[in-house]
């Protein structure tokens, strides 16, 4: 009887010692499992951030929009404007040689 009862002590041992190892393995699960959850709730967060920021710059963006539509049509008005005074600037330089030559004609007319 006495060793009948070693026996089951000897299982009783053995039955704990694999407990102990399942706890353990079940514990190492569960802080395995809450850190990807940590992970996850981060990454949901994050998702969130991104969204709620994507979503401003969007709202942002239409009347930025608007106002470089506004400065390219100023832009192309600006240029044109340009093209006419340098177009002025040529033609008054031609006068201006034309006269020259005109006034040097005459002068030399009235040397002689």
């Amino acid at each position: 009887m006495a060793a009948q009862g070693d026996r089951l002590q000897a299982i009783k041992d053995e039955l704990t010692d694999l407990l102990e190892v399942r706890i353990g393995d079940l514990l190492g699960a569960v802080r395995a499992t809450q850190d990807v959850t940590r992970r996850i709730v981060a990454a949901e967060e994050e998702i969130r951030r991104q969204t709620a920021q994507r979503d401003q710059l969007e709202r942002e963006l239409g009347p930025l929009q608007s106002n470089a539509d506004g400065l390219e049509g100023e832009t192309r008005d600006l240029r044109a404007r340009v093209d006419r005074a340098r177009e002025n600037v040529e033609r008054l330089r031609s006068l201006r040689e034309e006269l020259m030559n005109n006034l040097s004609t005459l002068k030399g007319e009235l040397d002689e």
